[in-house]
């Protein structure tokens, strides 16, 4: 059994979706670049796991609870590469997809232009091929080449649809391909998709004009409410934290020894504990929130991603930036 298969009995879902990413990013073979994604992941990780285990764990932890985090540090480790991986394809999939719709009316209104000043279809296709048209201009040379080669006008742009993973652009060009079969004319059809396709992106600008609002209360509430907020309640419990533990209370419960007191140095907690727990708070909010605002502004979640660098970065700032003022409120007041 090969490699790649017998990584996809163990991770199927993951092998199967990623290797569809990298045929559209049109890297092959697929397949077996996705196995070769794996055993380095594997073995990064194992690597990192080890070098952590010898230099911190096994002095910082017992001898039982220090094997038990390089595992954690191991399996977490490998499953983020792998994860990273696949968002990144992921997007550049979507970024390669939304370059062509960007320019895919111009592109059939052009080719419409062509056919009509007499051009042939394959000329029309390398006269549409123009350099501003990115992407889009590669597919189209790839096509006219295809079909002055022979192969059927109608397959060549069927087996385009299937290089972008763009519905629209796969709709639309069904709806050519039908055309074309059915024997209607092939400029007018192109500049009916081209009128279709201007007025669906027309719709989108304004549906993103109108989420605006929405996306800005979020940025708001994500990059710079929620990261004061928590460090105003982390500080003040670090500082009621530290007054309880320095209280002294008489020991009462040797006169009324059947009543369960609880005293306030009983409750006291690490101060870093509520550090870290508005840190990770600041992180999920920021990771959640450039999703809802990807879906938003764009109809896709996934194009959120490019915004939690900046919504970590503007949310651990302010947590930090805001404990230092009220470190030196109290200091000052004290």
């Amino acid at each position: 059994m090969k490699v790649y298969e017998l990584i996809d009995i163990v991770i199927p879902n993951y092998t199967k979706r990623l290797s569809e990413l990298l045929t559209y990013l049109e890297i092959k073979p697929a397949r077996q670049r996705v196995a070769s994604l794996i055993y380095f992941s594997l073995l990064f990780s194992l690597f990192v796991a080890i070098f952590f285990y010898i230099i911190f764990y096994r002095n910082l932890f017992s001898t039982f609870i220090a094997p038990l985090i390089a595992l954690a540090t191991f399996v977490g480790l490998f499953f983020i590469i792998i994860l990273l991986f696949y968002l990144v394809c992921s997007f550049r999939v979507d970024l390669k997809a939304s370059s062509v719709e960007a320019v895919f009316p111009d592109a059939l209104a052009l080719m419409a232009t062509n056919l009509r000043a007499g051009l042939t279809t394959e000329q029309a296709l390398f006269s549409s091929a123009r350099r501003e048209f990115g992407y889009l201009r590669k597919e189209l040379t790839r096509v006219a080449r295809e079909v002055n080669a022979g192969k059927r006008i109608d397959e060549a742009l069927y087996d385009m649809s299937r290089r972008i993973r763009s519905p629209v652009v796969e709709r639309h060009i069904h709806l050519i391909i039908t055309g074309l079969r059915s024997g209607g004319e092939l400029a007018r059809l192109l500049e009916e998709a081209s009128a279709h396709l201007r007025e669906v992106q027309i719709a989108k600008k304004q549906m993103s004009t109108s989420v605006l609002s929405y996306v800005i209360f979020i940025i708001i509430a994500i990059g710079i409410a929620s990261p004061l907020l928590l460090s105003l309640v982390s500080r003040l419990a670090e500082v009621f934290s530290e007054l309880y533990s320095t209280i002294e209370i008489p020991n009462i419960t040797a006169s009324v020894p059947n009543v369960p007191m609880l005293l306030p140095s009983q409750l006291t907690l690490d101060p870093m504990f509520f550090r870290w727990i508005a840190l990770a708070l600041i992180i999920a909010n920021a990771t959640i929130g450039s999703f809802i605002v990807g879906a938003l502004s764009t109809g896709n979640e996934k194009t959120g991603i490019k915004y939690l660098p900046i919504f970590l970065a503007l949310g651990i700032g302010i947590f930090y930036a805001v404990r230092i003022l009220i470190s030196k409120i109290i200091q000052f007041i004290v």
